[in-house]
């Protein structure tokens, strides 16, 4: 069974159409369902489901805000992984979370590995270097995905607000 954390974001709206198309069985939670900012209540809630993957897909990313909501940014972005990483440990799970490239600073003139070392310029960027880490260091089943972008369906991203400047475009046209 795997668990979904973050299910109605887009990264978890995406996972779970896979899912669905491929048959595989699942959980999909967001913060109604789950609070993944107490581990106890995570213990709690995969007790009995035979859990074998868990995907953190949740995650505090207004980045400009984070300045000014820097505990809930920290909580959702450094300690929830780290705590997932660690319930995902203690039931034999494997465990995937999600971060970002804004842990780099952007000067380096060649792309960046997974060797680079981490020099984040604001509150979110260092809750996020700071999770990745926590993490790894927490299972060694812990698997860090780094994006620029999350593209998908769901939700207020580039996508729709490709398709709303495309449809207002199109709306010009025929007028």
């Amino acid at each position: 069974m795997i668990l979904i954390t973050g299910a109605n974001g887009q990264l978890g709206h995406d996972f779970q159409r896979i899912f669905k198309e491929k048959n595989l069985d699942f959980i999909a939670t967001d913060y109604k369902e789950l609070d993944i900012t107490n581990i106890d209540t995570v213990r709690e809630f995969i007790k009995d489901k035979n859990i074998n993957l868990i995907i953190n897909c949740a995650a505090y990313n207004n980045v400009d805000k984070a300045e000014e909501e820097l505990e809930m940014c920290y909580k959702l972005n450094t300690y929830a992984p780290r705590d997932l990483a660690l319930v995902a440990k203690e039931i034999g799970a494997d465990y995937i979370t999600y971060s970002t490239d804004f842990v780099f600073d952007g000067s380096k003139n060649t792309p960046y590995t997974e060797e680079d070392i981490p020099k984040p310029l604001s509150v979110y960027s260092a809750a996020k270097a700071e999770g990745e880490k926590l993490a790894l260091e927490a299972y060694d089943k812990s698997f860090v995905v780094r994006t620029s972008w999350v593209f998908g369906i769901a939700n207020n991203n580039f996508n729709s607000a490709t398709r709303f400047v495309m449809k207002s475009y199109d709306m010009l046209k025929v007028a």
